[in-house]
C-alpha cells in the first residue's frame, strides 16, 4: 500500500467513525483559513479610519463600522477555537480511538493462530498498537485539513502583502521553510526509532506484566528472582527511554533554531514595513495590517510546514496499522459439519515459523466416532500441536486431515466447534461465579442447577463451602481454589456443553496420578458414545482407551490398543515401566513382566 492510499484511508476511517464531527471540523477548518485574511483587511480599514479621524476630516462612523466588524470576526474566531477543541478532542480523537481499538481487537481475533508464533507479526502488531495509542490516523486527517486551511490563509494573506510590497512575501515565507525540513527529517527519524524499539518495548511490557501476575510474583518472592527481573525491566525500559530522550533533545534544538530564524524574519519584515511607512509608500492602516499579516502568514506557514513535515512520520505508522489490518486471516470453509463418523490424518507434517525441526512429522492415523483415544509422549513430543491441527487451529504444511473424507480446510469451523469441547493446557480461569465458570459453555442451560451440580459431582468437585452463585477466585475476593480444583471446573465446563467431540489436553496435570486416572476414567464412562481425545504424558488412563497414540519428537512411533502395545514392549511399554510405581497396577506388572523401580 502506498502512502497516498494511507492518507485517503485515514480520512475515510475518521469520517466513517464520526461523520457529524468530521463534517463540523471541516467547516471549522475552512473558516480558520479565511478569517485571517478578513481580519487583516478589516484592521487596515480600521487603522486608516482612526488615522483619518485624528489627522484629517474622517468620520467616527467609519471607525464604529470597522471596529464592530473586527469585534465580530474576533468573537467568531474565539468561538471557532472552542468548537474546534470540542470537535477534535471529543469527536475526532476519542470516537475514532474507540473505533480503531475495536478494529485492532477484531483483527487480533481473526488472525490465524500460527501468526502468534511469528516474531515479525508481533513487532508489526506492536507498531499498529502504538499507531492507535498515538492517535496517528486522526492526526493524519487533521494534518491534511489544517494544511489545506493554512494554504488558504497563506495564499490570501500573501496576495494582500504582495500588493503592498513584493519584498515582504519571500522574506516572510523563507523564514519558516526550516520548519518543513526539520519536521520531515525528525519525523523519519522518529519512525525509525519506533520501528527499532518495537521488540524492546514488547520485552519491557512483558517484564512489567510479570509484576502483575500473582503466580509469577509468588515465585519471584520465594525463589528470590524479583531483584533480577526488576533490574532486567529497568535496563530494558532505560534503553527505550534513553533513545527517546536523545531524540527529544535533538528535536528541541532544531525547533529552537527554526524559531530563531522565524523571529529574525519577523524583525526584518517589521523594519522593512517601517521604512516603507516613513517613505510614504504605506499608510498607517496598511502598516499596522502588514505587521499583523506578517505575523499571521508566518504562523500559518509555520503550521503548514509542521503539518506537512509530520505527515511522512504519521504515514509510516499509519501504513503499519493498515498492513496489520491486511494480514492474512484465518481461512474458514463453508461446509456444515457438526458431527463425523471418522477423522483421518494422512501423512500430516507441520512446522512452526522459523523452526529448524518439524513439530509433526508425517503422521497417519484414524479415529472413529465414539472412540476414546489417549495420546501420550514426553513433553515437546508434539501432542498439543496434534490437537491444534485436529481442530483446524493450525494449517498442515503437508498431508491432509479429513472428517468423513471432507478436508478440514473446507469445513466451517464454527459449525464444527458447536459440537466440540476443549480443555486446553492453559485453560480459562474466570473470576466469576461458579455457575458462570461451568455454565458459560452452554448459556442456554446456565440456570439448570441440577445439571451444573451433576457435572461438578461427576468429576469429583466437592467444595462444600462454595455454592453455585458464589464468586470464585482471589481477583474479586472470592473463594480461593487450588490448581486441581480449577482443572476439575474446566473439565465440568467441557462436559456441560454436551459435545459429541471432546479434546482434553493435560486436563489433570495438577492432580496426583491416581486421582487423575480416576477422574478421567469417570469421564470416559460418562462420555459413552462421544468421541474423546485425551492428551497426557502419564500412562495410567491408557488401559481404558480404545486406542493409544504414542508420540516422540514429532513422530507417531506406536499406535494400537493397550494390550497390543504392552506385548510389543516398545516405547509405550518403557513409559509404562517408568511410571508403574505411580499407580496401583500389580496385576499389569505381573502380567506383562514390568520391572518397577523400588517395587510396588
Amino acid at each position: 500500500m502506498n502512502k497516498t492510499k494511507v492518507i485517503f484511508k485515514s480520512i475515510y476511517m475518521v469520517m466513517a467513525a464520526t461523520p457529524l464531527f468530521g463534517v463540523l471540523n471541516l467547516i471549522v477548518i475552512l473558516l480558520f483559513g479565511i478569517l485571517p485574511y478578513l481580519i487583516t483587511i478589516t484592521i487596515a480599514s480600521l487603522f486608516d479610519s482612526v488615522n483619518n479621524y485624528l489627522f484629517s476630516d474622517g468620520l467616527a462612523d467609519s471607525i464604529l463600522k470597522y471596529g464592530t466588524i473586527y469585534i465580530i470576526l474576533f468573537l467568531v474566531q474565539f468561538s471557532l477555537y472552542t468548537i474546534q477543541s470540542v470537535v477534535e478532542n471529543y469527536g475526532i480523537y476519542e470516537k475514532t480511538l474507540h473505533v480503531l481499538k475495536i478494529q485492532l481487537g477484531l483483527k487480533y481475533s481473526k488472525l490465524s493462530l500460527i501468526s502468534y508464533e511469528n516474531t515479525e507479526i508481533h513487532n508489526l502488531a506492536q507498531r499498529a498498537k502504538e499507531c492507535v495509542q498515538m492517535d496517528v490516523l486522526p492526526r493524519i486527517y487533521l494534518s491534511v485539513l489544517k494544511a489545506f486551511s493554512s494554504v488558504i490563509s497563506v495564499v490570501s494573506i500573501t496576495i494582500g502583502l504582495a500588493g503592498y510590497s513584493p519584498a515582504l512575501l519571500p522574506l516572510s515565507l523563507f523564514c519558516v521553510l526550516p520548519f518543513l525540513i526539520s519536521r520531515i527529517i525528525r519525523g523519519n527519524e522518529f519512525y525509525y526509532l519506533k520501528t527499532h524499539q518495537a521488540p524492546k518495548k514488547r520485552k519491557a511490557e512483558y517484564l512489567w506484566m510479570l509484576f502483575c501476575d500473582a503466580a509469577a510474583v509468588k515465585e519471584m518472592r520465594v525463589m528470590g528472582t524479583g531483584e533480577y527481573i526488576t533490574e532486567k525491566w529497568r535496563d530494558t525500559q532505560w534503553q527505550v527511554n534513553k533513545e527517546i530522550w536523545a531524540f527529544n533533545r535533538k528535536d528541541s534544538k532544531s525547533l529552537l533554531f527554526c524559531n530563531l530564524i522565524k523571529s529574525a524574519g519577523f524583525v526584518l519584515s517589521f523594519l522593512l514595513c517601517l521604512y516603507l511607512l516613513l517613505e510614504g509608500s504605506l499608510s498607517v492602516g496598511i502598516f499596522g495590517a502588514c505587521i499583523f499579516a506578517i505575523n499571521n502568514v508566518q504562523t500559518a506557514t509555520k503550521n503548514l510546514m509542521i503539518d506537512l513535515g509530520q505527515v511522512p512520520q504519521h504515514l509510516s505508522f499509519g501504513l503499519d496499522y493498515f498492513e496489520f489490518l491486511e494480514l492474512h486471516e484465518e481461512e474458514n470453509g463453508a461446509l456444515d459439519k457438526k458431527s463425523f463418523k471418522q477423522l483421518i490424518f494422512k501423512n500430516v507434517s507441520f512446522s512452526y515459523p522459523n523452526a529448524s525441526k518439524k513439530a509433526i512429522d508425517n503422521i497417519s492415523f484414524s479415529v472413529k466416532a465414539g472412540e476414546k483415544i489417549v495420546v501420550v509422549g514426553e513433553n515437546g513430543s508434539g501432542k498439543t500441536t496434534l490437537a491444534k491441527l485436529m481442530l483446524g487451529l493450525y494449517r498442515v504444511d503437508e498431508g491432509i486431515i479429513t472428517y468423513d473424507k471432507v478436508n478440514i480446510s473446507e469445513i466451517d469451523r464454527n459449525h464444527l466447534y458447536k459440537n466440540t469441547s476443549v480443555v486446553p493446557q492453559d485453560f480459562m480461569k474466570c473470576n466469576l461465579t461458579l455457575r458462570e465458570n461451568v455454565g458459560i459453555s452452554n448459556v442456554g442451560k446456565i440456570k439448570d442447577d441440577n445439571k451444573l451440580t451433576a457435572c461438578l459431582s461427576q468429576i469429583g468437585f466437592n467444595k462444600k463451602d462454595c455454592s453455585l452463585d458464589d464468586q470464585i477466585g482471589r481477583e474479586f475476593s472470592g473463594v480461593a481454589f487450588s490448581g486441581g480444583e480449577w482443572q476439575r471446573i474446566a473439565i465440568a465446563r467441557a462436559m456441560f456443553k454436551e459435545s459429541n467431540f471432546v479434546i482434553l489436553d493435560e486436563p489433570t496435570s495438577a492432580l496426583d496420578p491416581l486421582t487423575e486416572t480416576e477422574i478421567l476414567k469417570s469421564f470416559i464412562e460418562i462420555s459413552k458414545d462421544n468421541t474423546a481425545i485425551i492428551i497426557s504424558h502419564r500412562v495410567g488412563l491408557c488401559k481404558y482407551a480404545d486406542k493409544i497414540i504414542v508420540m516422540k519428537e514429532g513422530k507417531l512411533v506406536e499406535y494400537g490398543d493397550y494390550n497390543q502395545l504392552m506385548k510389543d514392549k516398545g516405547v509405550f511399554f518403557n513409559m509404562f515401566n517408568a511410571q508403574a510405581h505411580w499407580y496401583n497396577l500389580k496385576n499389569q506388572i505381573k502380567e506383562y513382566n514390568v520391572q518397577v523401580p523400588g517395587g510396588v
